[in-house]
């Protein structure tokens, strides 16, 4: 099995690569074009390096849309679903620095823009034209995230956002508290019938569609909080029996961050993730993927999804 010690040294390998290629940006590959996913994901992998930090905080404040949010692309100019991904990133540098009255406010106005941007499609004009032609709907309860405000709610911005409100105080106390809830809904509306979940629908038209092995752990993690919950449970299992066959370096690291936020040994997982690296330290010489596979190799020491006890930040919020 993984040793503590080969696991302290792949992260250092990855983290390795990792510094190489900052600019103060990560673009997906290198020599890529700057990707706020990709730099989102190595911000959460490299939070306790405070000078990257610091300067990752500062490029995300000049890249920040005049709504409030971001745009997956640096050119782009329309805010999507990596705004949820950015505000999760900075929840966690923020956990490691001090916040004067300017990151306070900065960090407020992502969250007020994650809260504001859920916007749905139009739902009841949907439901009419299904009327209509005589298909059968499969429309969500709750209310989550979509990857472009105004289009359909899916999985993974959802569980992004719920991540980044979870593990913050006033969660009892509105807005925080409805905008939970009507979350919690629409992933517990999404789950599928043989366990776990899929992107968005659970269901297309009559067939039931499979679970899928990122999409399942990125909402256990969102749903950590809620662990007798059986869909959560049969998630977990999925997890477990579907780790040999979903043995990606995508579906690993994920398997291995959602099984420890749950006290779960994730040591045969980290055993399969090890194998992926490269010599350079790299995961498939990817720094989005080696970012998230720096993430899972860290759960020994401190897992940046599990939700912290006790919750330090404290996000006061309008009840609009």
């Amino acid at each position: 099995m993984l040793t503590s010690n080969t696991n302290a040294a792949s992260l250092k390998r990855a983290e390795s690569f990792l510094l190489k290629h900052r600019q103060p940006y990560w673009p997906y590959r290198p020599g890529g074009d700057a990707s706020l996913e990709s730099t989102a994901w190595c911000a959460i992998a490299l939070r306790s390096h405070k000078e990257i930090a610091e300067q990752t905080w500062q490029y995300f404040q000049k890249c920040q849309l005049a709504d409030g949010g971001w745009a997956t692309g640096i050119n782009d100019k329309q805010s999507d679903w990596t705004s949820n991904l950015v505000v999760l990133s900075l929840k966690l540098m923020a956990e490691k620095m001090e916040l004067d009255s300017r990151k306070q406010a900065f960090l407020h106005s992502g969250y007020e823009y994650l809260i504001n941007s859920r916007r749905q499609a139009y739902i009841e004009f949907l439901r009419w034209i299904f009327w209509l032609l005589k298909l059968p709907s499969n429309f969500p309860a709750g209310r989550g995230w979509p990857f472009l405000p105004g289009t359909v709610m899916l999985v993974e911005p959802t569980t992004y956002a719920l991540m980044a409100i979870k593990s913050t105080k006033r969660t009892n106390e509105e807005p925080l508290k409805s905008v939970i809830s009507l979350a919690e809904e629409y992933l517990y509306s999404r789950y599928c019938k043989r366990g776990g979940w899929n992107y968005g629908e659970n269901v297309r038209l009559t067939e039931q569609l499979p679970a899928y092995a990122v999409t399942t752990a990125q909402a256990v993690i969102a749903l950590q909080d809620r662990p007798d919950d059986e869909r959560v449970k049969t998630g977990l299992n999925f997890l477990t029996q579907t780790s040999k066959e979903n043995n990606t370096t995508m579906a690993l690291a994920w398997a291995a961050l959602a099984r420890n936020c749950f006290g779960h040994d994730a040591k045969e997982e980290l055993q399969m993730l090890a194998q992926h690296q490269n010599g350079d330290g790299s995961f498939g010489g990817s720094i989005y993927l080696t970012a998230i596979a720096a993430c899972a190799l860290q759960i020994e020491e401190e897992n940046p999804l599990k939700f912290p006890m006790p919750v330090k930040l404290d996000i006061k919020l309008p009840n609009k």
